[in-house]
């Protein structure tokens, strides 16, 4: 998320074109789904040059059908919808109490809102990690 807002900070700065940023993202997001699949398996003891995708799908999918991941995964899709809503009321609530500023203003202080709820995620995803 950090990373996201760092980059529609960016274009949206260089220009207001939301394809453009919708188009980076999605490639980026699709980029590094691809990255984790090809990720090799640091467990085998044998060392192959060649990555077999196939193989690594198949370990990335029994790996999502763990029962105790099967019970995170309502609380994930919750987590989105959280964020949606979220992401869309902050956006509104800001707007509304920028009231005759111009609409780069208000976008640029959305940005900065999110960037800072960004990385006080990552920090709060730490912190319950050592405390799990």
């Amino acid at each position: 998320m950090l990373l996201g807002m760092g980059i529609a900070t960016l274009l949206l700065s260089l220009s207001n074109n939301y394809t453009l940023l919708f188009v980076v993202l999605t490639a980026l997001g699709i980029a590094s789904a691809f990255v984790f699949a090809t990720l090799p398996n640091i467990r085998s003891e044998e060392q192959s040059d060649v990555i077999d995708v196939k193989k690594q799908l198949s370990q990335l999918i029994r790996v999502a059908r763990v029962p105790e991941l099967m019970n995170f995964y309502p609380i994930m899709a919750l987590n989105g919808v959280i964020v949606a809503f979220y992401a869309g009321f902050l956006k509104d609530l800001i707007d509304d109490s920028s009231s005759g500023q111009s609409d780069d203003t208000v976008d640029s202080r959305v940005t900065y809102v999110f960037l800072v709820l960004g990385f006080f995620e990552i920090v709060s995803g730490i912190i319950t990690g050592i405390l799990a």
